[in-house]
């Protein structure tokens, strides 16, 4: 394949949750309009000064899922626009992890930055009122596989006591997530 060729089979791939961190995204705020004025629909979108919470806001503030879900949205959504609009960079696909994946619907223009906003804000707050806060918690165990997963979430709730525990997310061969009580998260 050739250099060429290669160009042609560039693709977007937009992180999840847990990729966050506060004052993502201010770099490229303070040097393209285009990312100025992307924040301040999403500020209006949501009624919520995002720029303040990006920026601003500590790591607690920002890893409140419905908060830390339409700020990760924003901040892939200008870094693609400032690739497309500022450097000409045209990808051929776009796919994204978990909340990725409505980056990746609004870079591939099949949904509007504004309605996947109010979509992940809403998703973001149902996954938080699912459990109360601090009383469930997520960690990725790496190197091992789903019959060791299994094994390792029931001998954890069966010796602990504390429960639930149990795979979330399949990742990928070797990296698995579990999800469950932090309590039991925490006993591991």
């Amino acid at each position: 394949m050739s250099i060429s060729e290669s160009k042609n089979l560039l693709t977007f791939l937009f992180p999840g949750q847990g990729s966050q961190s506060p004052g993502m995204g201010h770099f490229l705020f303070e040097q393209f309009t285009v990312v100025q004025n992307l924040f301040q629909e999403a500020s209006d979108t949501l009624q919520q000064d995002m720029k303040k919470l990006c920026f601003e806001g500590s790591e607690k503030e920002l890893a409140l899922t419905e908060n830390t879900q339409p700020a990760l949205l924003l901040v892939s959504t200008a870094t693609q626009m400032v690739l497309r609009k500022e450097f000409g960079i045209q990808p051929k696909a776009a796919a994204g992890h978990s909340v990725g994946e409505y980056a990746a619907l609004v870079s591939g223009g099949v949904l509007s930055f504004c309605h996947a906003l109010q979509a992940v804000r809403l998703r973001g707050q149902a996954m938080q009122s699912a459990v109360p806060l601090g009383k469930g918690g997520m960690i990725a165990a790496i190197g091992l596989d789903d019959s060791q997963i299994d094994f390792l979430c029931k001998k954890v709730v069966s010796e602990s006591g504390i429960g639930p525990l149990s795979p979330a997310n399949f990742n990928c061969p070797g990296q698995i997530v579990l999800s469950g009580a932090s309590e039991a998260i925490q006993w591991m």
